[in-house]
């Protein structure tokens, strides 16, 4: 076995696993903007969507508690 070989093979492998992390990456952000957006007011999202959790009044769990009620979805 040369090991050109090897250090091919091991670099392809660097490679894929790299794409495979940004393919996740892109995927997973717009999951991971919903989440944090239905923790904010609604002022706040349309302020600053991409903002993380900074917001004007802190995190809040209003949102699933009216979205709760409005749905009936307990009972």
């Amino acid at each position: 076995m040369n090991s050109s070989s090897g250090v091919q093979k091991k670099s392809v492998r660097t490679f894929a696993m790299a794409g495979m992390i940004l393919i996740f990456i892109a995927y997973m952000f717009p999951f991971l903007m919903v989440v944090i957006n239905s923790l904010k007011q609604k002022r706040d999202i349309i302020k600053s969507p991409f903002s993380w959790l900074f917001t004007v009044k802190g995190l809040s769990f209003d949102n699933f508690v009216k979205a709760f009620n409005q749905m009936d979805f307990i009972l």
